[in-house]
Order: structure tokens, then sequence, then C-alpha cells
């Protein structure tokens, strides 16, 4: 679902700003007369709000729900980072394997903490299930592709048959 209130229509650049500031545990009393002087703000509060300056409630509606969204998605970034991460210094180290190589440790403790997870719950989440059951094709749909690629490099390098005369 699309947010479609003050705070979600600003510009992407004034969100984050927005958000740093929240993250940085900025007050409210100081983020309003801010946020409300901006002229990129004005001319969306013009546009869609019959300039109706952005309210404190408008603020906390932000921090329950698009700031949320912000903080878990920098979260994602940055455990997909460290997975990168690690996984480049390991190619470096064996000279040979490839990412998926790299990831598919990470991930199968990621999926055995959460089979561990769905394992012990009385009743489990449909959502989680399905979620998992993507995970484990999508690794498997990986893997299948290395090694069908390893597959043809070796194929390659293989001396041709010599047909007979």
């Amino acid at each position: 679902m699309t947010n479609t209130g003050k705070i979600a229509r600003l510009p992407r650049a004034v969100r984050d700003e927005l958000n740093q500031r929240l993250d940085n545990g900025e007050p409210g009393s100081v983020i309003l007369p801010w946020l409300n002087s901006l002229p990129e703000v004005h001319a969306v509060l013009a546009k869609h709000f019959g300039n109706r300056a952005i309210s404190d409630q408008n603020l906390t509606e932000w921090r329950q729900g698009g700031f949320q969204t912000w903080l878990r998605h920098r979260e994602d970034r940055f455990w997909l980072r460290c997975q990168m991460d690690t996984a480049s210094d390991f190619l470096e180290e064996t000279e040979q394997a490839s990412v998926a190589d790299c990831l598919s440790a990470p991930m199968a403790v990621i999926l055995a903490a959460m089979i561990e997870r769905l394992s012990g719950e009385a009743h489990v989440n449909l959502d989680d299930r399905k979620g998992l059951l993507a995970l484990v094709r999508e690794l498997n749909r990986l893997r299948n592709g290395d090694h069908q690629s390893q597959r043809l490099r070796l194929q390659s390098k293989r001396p041709a048959a010599t047909e007979p005369a």
C-alpha cells in the first residue's frame, strides 16, 4: 500500500533528512519548524493538502510507519553489504568460488535459524512458511545455475575430441 500522508508525499531528499534527524533523536519541537519552513514542503502542502502545515500528529504517524520502514530498509542494506563484503573476501581468498558459494553458508545459517524458530511454534504462520520455502527455492536456483556454469567451464577446458580421418 502506498503512503499518501503529508510526509510520505515529500521529496525523498527531505524524507531522508527527516529520517536522519529522527534517528539522531531530534525532538519534534525542533523538527516541525524546520520541516514546515522548507519550500519543497510548502509546494507539496499547497498542491495536496490545502496549505495545512505538517502537525505533531503527522510526525507521530510517520515515526510509527514510514520511519520504521526506513530503519528496516537501512538495516537490510547494511546486512547485505556485510554479506557481500564477506563474499568478496572469500572470493579473493579462494580465487575460484562463486558469490553463491560464499552466500550459501550465511544463507544456510539463516535458514537453520528460521527452521528452528518455525519448528518451535505451536502454530506456524503460513506467510513465514511460504517465505522460508521461497528462500530455499531461490538459493537452490542460484546454486543450480552456478553448478551449470561450472560444468560448462570444465567442458570448455577439455581438449576437443579428434575425429578419425
